[in-house]
């Protein structure tokens, strides 16, 4: 099992990455976001490119967000209810296969703070963390190379080419979907 950039930090952790990142108004719109107002807009525009890190802005983030449904029905109930009760805490201890914990030094959302609780929380022997300075959200989005790498110390199998790294856990990953690049909702055109 592989979690990659999977726990959120605390809120005014959160809001300070955002800050460091991209301003106030970075954080501005993140706190107004997270405090449940109506700012998708600015924070598509500000908030969201600040994820990644990467040299060359994430050139596959214009098609990822093109192809991406927002469920904003269940984005304002995880905002609203279900993030604060999210409790994997108690659970954690069940763990028994190896488990890299994998998480970017600039993500402005699953914070180092808590990849460094969550690792903790693992059992002994079963964890390894590894951050990577310079690195946004998603390893296996920001930098794959590096991703496989550190999958392939922990025991796992796969190559850079060709192979679908799993990341077993995310956390908000019912938030939204990316469709495929040719889906039956996109009316028959190529996304």
């Amino acid at each position: 099992m592989v979690l990659d950039s999977v726990m959120p930090g605390p809120h005014e952790e959160r809001l300070g990455v955002f800050e460091r990142l991209g301003g106030a108004e970075a954080r501005d719109i993140a706190r107004r976001y997270w405090d449940g107002e109506d700012v998708q807009d600015g924070w598509e525009r500000v908030c969201l490119p600040l994820y990644s890190r990467r040299a060359d802005g994430d050139p596959d983030a214009q098609d990822r967000l093109a192809r991406i449904r927002w469920n904003r029905d269940v984005i304002e109930l995880f905002r609203r209810a279900l993030a604060a009760r999210f409790d994997p805490w108690p659970h954690l201890n069940r763990v028994v296969c190896p488990t890299p914990v994998m998480n970017g030094g600039d993500d402005p959302v699953a914070t180092v703070s808590a990849a460094r609780r969550l690792a903790a929380a693992l059992p002994d022997g079963a964890t390894e963390l590894h951050v990577l300075p310079g690195t946004g959200h998603g390893v296996f989005r920001e930098d794959p190379d590096r991703g496989i790498e550190l999958r392939r110390g922990a025991g796992q199998h796969g190559t850079a080419a060709g192979v679908t790294v799993r990341v077993v856990i995310q956390i908000m990953a019912f938030r939204w979907v990316i469709l495929p690049r040719q889906h039956p909702d996109s009316g028959g055109k190529q996304l």
